[in-house]
Order: structure tokens, then sequence, then C-alpha cells
């Protein structure tokens, strides 16, 4: 990770991991640290960073197979880009300025997003069905104070 002065302004500057360079195209990310100030960047950076990591993690489980993680990276996935995760009919019953917003999103750098991104801001991810194995389980975990 580097921190980087330029036009008065304080940035990191982050190398898109070997293990990602598959789902994220880019070969560096900048991201604005919204200061002036050396050590105000300087404080900032690591959140940024471990922004950036969960991001790709979640674009990563996204990928995956399992309906369950593929879901929950879908909601992390928006919640890194700024939106709260909701299926795609309440986005498009809600507010035309939440559905112009998430269009928006879908466009980086003159470029469009992964798909699974675009897939989390939209909210196109299926709610993954209780398996009935697992119904106990789930109810297990849900009353253990009774």
């Amino acid at each position: 990770m580097g921190v980087h002065k330029r036009g008065g302004r304080w940035y990191v500057i982050k190398r898109v991991p070997c293990r990602f360079a598959e789902i994220d195209a880019r070969t560096f990310v900048k991201v604005s640290l919204g200061t002036d100030s050396e050590s105000e960047a300087r404080r900032k950076a690591p959140a940024v960073e471990s922004e950036l990591l969960a991001y790709w993690e979640a674009l990563a489980a996204g990928r995956g197979e399992d309906a369950g993680r593929r879901y929950e990276a879908a909601r992390a996935l928006a919640a890194a880009r700024g939106f709260e995760y909701r299926p795609v009919g309440e986005i498009a019953a809600g507010p035309l300025a939440d559905l112009i917003a998430r269009a928006e999103a879908l466009v980086r750098g003159g470029k469009l997003v992964p798909p699974e991104e675009a897939a989390a801001i939209l909210g196109t991810v299926d709610r993954p069905r209780l398996a009935f194995s697992a119904a106990l389980d789930e109810f297990l975990d849900l009353t253990t104070d009774r």
C-alpha cells in the first residue's frame, strides 16, 4: 500500500493482488483519502486498504457455487458501494433516485463493473432457500435463549 500526494490531495494507491486479477482487471487502484493533510491520510489509509480487500474477497465469494455465500457476498458488495442490498423488485418499486444512483454505479472508469458487483447493486442475487436438513439447526440457533 502506498500513500501518495497528487495535486494537493492524498491517495492510497494499491496494486490489485494476483489472486484477484481475474475478477478486477485494473492493475492499480487509486482511492482518494479526501484530505490535504499527510498525518490524516496516513491515519485513514489502513481502513481504506481493509475496505479494498473486503471488496475483493466479496467479489471472489460471489463467484462460488454456494448460494448462501453468494448471497452474503452480494450484500457485502452492495454495502461496499454504498447501497443496502435489496431485491430487484423492491428497487424497481422504490424511489426513482435510488434506481438512477444504482444504474450510475454500474460504470466505473468508463467500464462496466464485474457481473457479480452489478448483480449485487441491482439486487438480482436470490436469497437462498433454507434446506429442510438445515431447518433444525437454524431453529436451534434462533432460539438459544429459550
